[in-house]
């Protein structure tokens, strides 16, 4: 069914529909996922540009080989108690909250039981994914969509400093929601201060300070110069905040 539904979304796109239409719904979660195009880009932490405003050069890019399907949403605390029967979150709101207060190894075992549980393969986004997806698709976006943060992100100007339901500001032209601003997002890549290095193929970092995990896209607690896409973070896998969540990869 989810081939039959690729399959479908593709011929659609052919005809003129928007990327932001091309969604799923994975019946055994509800979690709605997005599909994001196959392309090229450069890191904007590399761009000698502001960031987020360097279009590809063919020197460098990272480039994702086939689409992906990544969640719509960052993941909720109703979503995360389900599958782990506990909420962690400091802000317990429930329902479409974001969870946060998770570890990058609560995040990998949170994947495990679901996994399980669906008979499916979610994993976590690689920062390359994350930050092409966030960027529409690579395209020149410094915050989380083109626009005034606040019309994309809560974070430090407008969040009343605590986290608020997911989806309740505008997507970017993938229909990607909070991909600046709300949580703090843990990747599956191992800290690397320097991106030279990093995958050509897209996928995630798996050598350099692996104890740390990459966070991107910024939090309500931040400034509008740390929820841009370009704002790279780490913290240590075992440790967590109360402004850091994930979001998901399904892999079909």
């Amino acid at each position: 069914m989810f081939r039959f539904c690729a399959v479908l979304l593709a011929m659609m796109s052919v005809v003129g529909v928007s990327w932001a239409a091309d969604t799923m719904t994975e019946p055994t979660t509800g979690m709605t996922f997005v599909r994001v195009p196959a392309g090229c880009f450069q890191f904007a932490a590399l761009s000698t540009a502001a960031a987020g405003n360097k279009a590809p050069s063919g020197k460098g890019d990272i480039c994702l080989p086939s689409d992906i399907w990544m969640g719509a949403y960052e993941v909720t605390q109703a979503e995360y108690s389900k599958i782990m029967g506990t909420n962690p979150s400091g802000f317990k709101k429930g329902g479409r909250y974001p969870v946060e207060r998770v570890r990058w190894f609560d995040a990998i075992q949170f994947i495990r039981k679901l996994n399980k549980a669906s008979g499916k393969h979610f994993r976590l986004p690689s920062e390359a994914e994350w930050e092409y997806a966030a960027r529409s698709g690579g395209k020149t976006q410094r915050y989380g969509a083109a626009g005034k943060p606040d019309q994309v992100a809560w974070y430090m100007a407008n969040s009343k400093y605590t986290s608020h339901p997911v989806g309740e500001k505008k997507p970017n032209a993938l229909g990607l929601y909070d991909m600046s601003g709300n949580v703090w997002e843990w990747m599956q890549d191992c800290w690397n201060e320097h991106l030279e290095a990093a995958p050509k193929d897209a996928s995630a970092q798996t050598e350099g300070q692996c104890t740390a995990r990459v966070l991107r896209g910024g939090s309500w607690y931040d400034a509008a110069e740390m929820i841009t896409t370009s704002s790279r973070l780490w913290n240590d896998a075992d440790k967590f905040d109360n402004n850091s969540g994930f979001r998901l990869i399904l892999e079909p």
